[in-house]
């Protein structure tokens, strides 16, 4: 069952990753993500390769494909304009 989260739920949940991530980087542990739907824009995660997947979050301000950016930019513009909300999904690697 899918539910929606709070801001403020939100706000604790992206604290607590962050302290996470802290603790798994001293082991040698790193963690990275990316967007991979947001609305109807969707790339298949499993046709990416591990370094577009890395790379997304330095190409632009969504953290996404560049392959499907302007997609997903256009899902986020018709959700303002339309004054609705618009969900993703998001994938987080942990690698050694």
């Amino acid at each position: 069952i899918l539910e929606r989260g709070s801001a403020r739920e939100t706000a604790i949940r992206t604290a607590l990753g962050a302290v996470a991530k802290m603790v798994l980087s001293s082991h040698d542990i790193n963690v990275f993500s990316y967007v991979y739907r947001i609305g109807k824009a969707y790339i298949n995660p499993y046709l990416l390769s591990k370094e577009q997947k890395k790379r997304a979050k330095e190409e632009n301000d969504l953290s996404a494909p560049q392959e499907i950016y302007d997609d997903m930019k256009n899902e986020i513009d018709k959700a303002i304009e339309g004054k609705y909300s618009v969900g993703g999904l998001v994938e987080v690697i942990a690698e050694n």
